[in-house]
């Protein structure tokens, strides 16, 4: 019982972790956040400059690999 209650109190401030990294990101206008092989999009709800610009779509259009285009997407650092 103390293992489960530990357990869910691990869970708890690993996910608070990561929404209070998720919106430090997105008070910074990033709204792309890659946590391994999943991405995290969050819509902004406003208009951002650039955001779909042709260049960077046509850098992703034609890179297999996400790290050659990074301009958006940051990998997802927390410290817990």
């Amino acid at each position: 019982m103390a293992f489960t209650k530990l357990k869910q109190n691990l869970v708890f401030h690993v996910l608070f972790a990561v929404l209070c990294c998720l919106n430090e990101r997105f008070a910074h206008d990033l709204f792309y956040t890659s946590a391994g092989s999943t991405v995290i999009a969050i819509n902004p709800f406003k208009e951002i400059q650039n955001l779909y610009s042709r260049d960077l779509v046509m850098a992703y259009h034609e890179n297999t690999e996400v790290s050659y285009c990074t301009q958006n997407i940051s990998v997802l650092k927390c410290a817990v």
